[in-house]
This record gives structure tokens, C-alpha cells and sequence, in this order.
């Protein structure tokens, strides 16, 4: 048996581990007339499936427990990102030139790095088809999995006591994009690739989660968006018209590449 990914320790014992947590795809297979979505192919074969995709033995049960953490803790903020819009007292809204950033007040900056640089590393490790197309350098995939191995815990309160400790996080730039007005009438998809030469882009059905490997030739504005920053989460706000052309255009993307995505 192989040794777990992440603690390179352990053996990688755990079956059915999702790369992209289950509550990001999850909204693909809450339609009322039906719970299911289509996996689509080259040439615009599809097939339907009831859950995304799923590996065997990358992970010990001991890191797979830690992912959970991480998980069970958002899944939570996610709804109240999504009905920021009821939920005023928990956040605040700012104009950066073009940008409208979403500040959460109720979620630990640290955490969401956390979370946020626990999801980039496991889909550029990951051995489905589907992320085939999203591997980071050796050198960052290897510095973000020290840096998750020495700081993911297994017990939630253990980790919310480490946090203020957590020092030398990774030193780059990480966006994250939501639709302005949640319309489930277009959920769009699930998939991951590099969208240019220092970009990976992971692309869920309520989220984009974009990551940036050289910080010397990230635009000037990014230092003001991004989360490369401790203080606060910042999240960009994208309007329901420009969400559905990048949904539509992911969408194109997978159906003419040889590679599968949701």
C-alpha cells in the first residue's frame, strides 16, 4: 500500500476521497426535477452521474480527518456567503476600481487559507482524468503540502487554538470569485485546468477558487483583491450575467478538450 499524500507517514488507507469537497458540487444534483448531472466528454458525449468524482488511497484516515475539519467549517460559512444579502451584520461590502469585494466578518482568514490552499494542493495531486489538467509546479505543490502536513489537526478545537500560531504561510496570491444573486436556474459546472501560463482555476457550481504561481507578474491590483493577505477573506462579487458567460464558456472548453469535466 502506498504512503498517505499528506503526512507521507501513514498508509494511504482511506477509500471514496473527494478532491473537491461535496457540498461545492453538491447544488449540481439538487434540481428538483431530477438529482443528477452529466459528465461531459470530448465531442460532447455525456454520461449521467449522481456524485462527483471520488479516489482511492491517496490519503491516510488521519488526513482525511483533517480535510473534514476543514470542510464541515465551511460548508457552514458557504451558507452565509451565499444569503450575505440577509446576513448584513456578518459582512462588509467595498469598491476596488472594477472589483466589488465581499469582506466576511465571521470567518477566520487563517481557516479559509487553510481550506482554500488544501483544495488547490489535493486537485494538482490528484489522479483523476477530470484535474488532469490542473498540476502545479513540483516545487509549490510540495511547500503546500508542508505547509497543510505541519498545520491541519485532527479535532476542530485543536486547530481553532493553533491558528494564531500558524506563521510563514505560502506567498501567493489566491482569488476567489461568487455569482452577486444565487440563480439556481444556471448552476453551471464542476472542473479544474490552468486558464494561462501562472493561473489554475478550479470552477464549482457557487464558487471559482484561482490560484496564482508567480507573484512577480501578478497584476498591481491584486495585491487588493486577492488572499494573500492574513487579515481578512475577500471574496469578488460577479455579476449573474458575467457568471453565466464563464460558466458557458468552461462548459465549451471541456466539451472541446480531450479531457472529461461535470
Amino acid at each position: 500500500m502506498n504512503l498517505c499524500k499528506l503526512c507521507k507517514v501513514r498508509n494511504a488507507d482511506k477509500e471514496n476521497s473527494h478532491i473537491i469537497p461535496k457540498f461545492l458540487g453538491k447544488p449540481l444534483f439538487n434540481s428538483h426535477i431530477h438529482r443528477e448531472a452529466l459528465e461531459i466528454k470530448k465531442g460532447g458525449g455525456n454520461r449521467k452521474i449522481q456524485d462527483i468524482p471520488k479516489e482511492d488511497f491517496l490519503f491516510c484516515s488521519g488526513c482525511e480527518q483533517k480535510f473534514a475539519i476543514l470542510e464541515t467549517y465551511f460548508a457552514r460559512k458557504l451558507v452565509s456567503i451565499n444569503d450575505f444579502r440577509n446576513r448584513k451584520n456578518d459582512f462588509r461590502l467595498i469598491q476596488v476600481y472594477s472589483n466589488r469585494l465581499l469582506i466576511p466578518n465571521n470567518i477566520n482568514p487563517i481557516f479559509f487559507k487553510l481550506f482554500s490552499l488544501s483544495l488547490f494542493w489535493r486537485t494538482s495531486i490528484s489522479q483523476s482524468i477530470l484535474y488532469e489538467k490542473f498540476k502545479l509546479p513540483d516545487l509549490i505543490e510540495e511547500e503546500l503540502r508542508l505547509f497543510l502536513s505541519r498545520n491541519l489537526k485532527e479535532k476542530h478545537k485543536e486547530l481553532v487554538e493553533e491558528l494564531s500560531k500558524i506563521e510563514n504561510t505560502p506567498n501567493y496570491h489566491f482569488v476567489v470569485f461568487k455569482p452577486e444573486f444565487n440563480d439556481r436556474h444556471f448552476i453551471g459546472g464542476l472542473t479544474a485546468y490552468q486558464t494561462s501560463e501562472n493561473i489554475y482555476t478550479i470552477f464549482t457550481s457557487d464558487l471559482v477558487f484561482q490560484f496564482h504561481s508567480d507573484l512577480s507578474n501578478a497584476d498591481p491590483v491584486m495585491n487588493l483583491v486577492s488572499n494573500l493577505q492574513n487579515e481578512e477573506v475577500r471574496v469578488i462579487l460577479s455579476s449573474n450575467e458575467n457568471w453565466k458567460e464563464l460558466s458557458s464558456a468552461v462548459i465549451k472548453k471541456v466539451i472541446n478538450n480531450p479531457r472529461e469535466g461535470l
